[in-house]
């Protein structure tokens, strides 16, 4: 599995948002994270899942507290066609409050 070389992900089983910061993956090969498969017979939709999954993911960022009471020690994943848990990952969604206009102010 590409995505959990050392070589390329240095601590692969941890969780770490800032390998995919624009100068991180500047300095990785281009096939060293291929969610959608890579070369001429790559997923033609790449791009457009790619925007779909920012924009589901940032509104439901922006709407609801995420919380999971799963310590990060317990927290073991298994190779599969995607990574998972072997016992599921249970989380609790929360709505958020709105701020008041004194909280956004600057």
């Amino acid at each position: 599995m590409t995505h959990r070389l050392e070589k390329y992900y240095p601590n692969s089983t941890v969780f770490n948002p800032d390998n995919f910061l624009p100068e991180k993956m500047q300095q990785r090969h281009y096939y060293s994270y291929i969610p959608f498969s890579a070369g001429p017979r790559s997923c033609v939709g790449r791009k457009f899942a790619m925007l779909k999954l920012k924009v589901l993911l940032s509104t439901i960022l922006r709407n609801y507290r995420i919380i999971s009471d799963t310590p990060l020690t317990d927290f073991q994943l298994r190779g599969d066609i995607i990574l998972k848990r072997d016992d599921g990952f249970n989380i609790k969604i929360e709505p958020r409050k709105p701020a008041s206009r004194t909280e956004v102010a600057i």
